[in-house]
């Protein structure tokens, strides 16, 4: 198909996981990897309101894309919210109408959701939910593990703890029980939801060694330069082989 030409005719493919990479590689010259990566100067926390120390305010974002990956939180969190009265479901997403029967079971009062905004003011909105706890559910299917890690690196930009679905791209990015949990039934979810709600000291020991770890990992300072030398590497293509072509 049109999409296969594409690959088969590009000098370069780039790509932000491994596991995408493998995909290409049997159809691309070749493949780098170069990792979504996060701009530390625009990721920063906003100082917490005191009228918001009472709350416990676990927060998921995300596009209208995710409808099936929501699936899990249409009955984890009015679990969470029923236990814990000062929990608060804290949404960053458009208000698609068919995710209404998601969140229609959740108490009155303990749900908040804000309207996407303009990608100019992303990194400000997000930061200014105040999240302890982030959720990160996906659905188990090949086009979901092509996916790359960022909202776990989003969230850790934020020193907010997250819970993910054990599966890729999540599995081989968290170290669970250091640098977040990993899930796999709804059960694991509310015991992982349940210890974070409970320990202010754990969601700030793994929010910690979350950030460190995008911050070394995952830095665009630094991981900038992969791109730089995927790029300069096609400087090698023999003169006379055609016009460089390049598809990411």
């Amino acid at each position: 198909n049109g999409f296969i030409a594409c690959l088969k005719s590009a000098d370069l493919v780039t790509t932000t996981t491994e596991y995408l990479a493998e995909k290409f590689r049997p159809y691309a010259k070749k493949v780098a990897v170069c990792p979504n990566s996060i701009d530390f100067d625009l990721w920063k926390p906003i100082p917490r309101p005191s009228y918001l120390d009472n709350q416990i305010r676990i927060g998921w974002f995300g596009g209208d894309s995710h409808l099936e990956d929501l699936g899990l939180l249409k009955t984890l969190l009015p679990r969470l919210c029923k236990k814990y009265p000062n929990v608060r479901i804290v949404l960053q997403a458009p208000r698609v109408p068919q995710w209404a029967s998601a969140f229609s079971e959740i108490a009155g009062g303990q749900l908040e959701w804000h309207d996407w905004v303009d990608l100019r003011y992303y990194t400000l909105f997000l930061a200014s939910r105040h999240w302890d706890i982030g959720l990160v559910p996906l659905a188990d299917n090949d086009f979901n593990k092509c996916k790359s890690p960022i909202k776990c690196l989003e969230f850790a930009a934020l020193r907010v703890p997250v819970i993910a679905q054990n599966i890729i791209p999540y599995s081989n990015h968290l170290r669970h029980g250091e640098t977040g949990f990993l899930a796999n039934t709804e059960d694991e979810w509310f015991e992982y939801a349940c210890r974070l709600i409970e320990r202010r000291d754990l969601r700030r020991q793994i929010a910690e060694m979350a950030f460190n770890d995008a911050f070394k990992n995952y830095n665009l300072d630094k991981n900038c330069r992969l791109w730089e030398k995927a790029y300069l590497d096609l400087s090698e293509v023999p003169h006379g082989s055609g016009s460089t072509r390049c598809s990411s």
